[in-house]
């Protein structure tokens, strides 16, 4: 589903109703993600965008083989705030999500990440696969990633395959 990002939120938590059929309990989790599509897209808060995974979540870049553990680890390796990255068109924001699929307490997108520079050099378009794992709060504690990062960027040669 295409994303419809509404204006940036500055909650720093997520209110979700807490319902235990299986069908709620997926509606619950389409909205978390919806959450965390949302601020993701905007890239501008990171501590509201980290108020959406456990403390001691787990991160795994499967691509350049790195996993982080732990909130705050997970902001230290997004980085949000370094001035090396700009968006190359800031009102289309950063990501557009293509599917969502939801079973569970488990969801997983596909899309892309938009046009952006990094260092200087301009990149385009990147494709993703992101799979999210939640909690009985809704706080994700498993993020799966593979992205198809260009050849050269972050010393990788190739990652096509997503």
């Amino acid at each position: 589903m295409p994303c419809a990002c509404g204006p940036q939120t500055r909650s720093t938590s997520l209110s979700l109703p807490r319902q235990s059929t299986k069908a709620s309990v997926s509606q619950d989790v389409r909205a978390a993600v919806q959450v965390f599509v949302d601020r993701y897209q905007r890239r501008f808060d990171l501590a509201a965008f980290l108020t959406l995974y456990a403390d001691e979540v787990v991160f795994h870049d499967h691509r350049l083989n790195v996993t982080v553990e732990g909130r705050d680890a997970l902001g230290e390796f997004l980085d949000w705030g370094n001035p090396e990255f700009e968006l190359q068109d800031p009102s289309a924001g950063t990501l557009t999500v293509d599917e969502v699929e939801v079973e569970g307490r488990r969801a997983e997108l596909r899309g892309s990440f938009l046009p952006f520079r990094w260092r200087g050099e301009s990149y385009g378009t990147m494709s993703f696969r992101i799979q999210l794992r939640f909690d009985e709060e809704l706080r994700i504690v498993r993020q799966d990633d593979w992205i198809e990062y260009p050849p050269g960027l972050l010393g990788v040669e190739s990652t096509a395959g997503v």
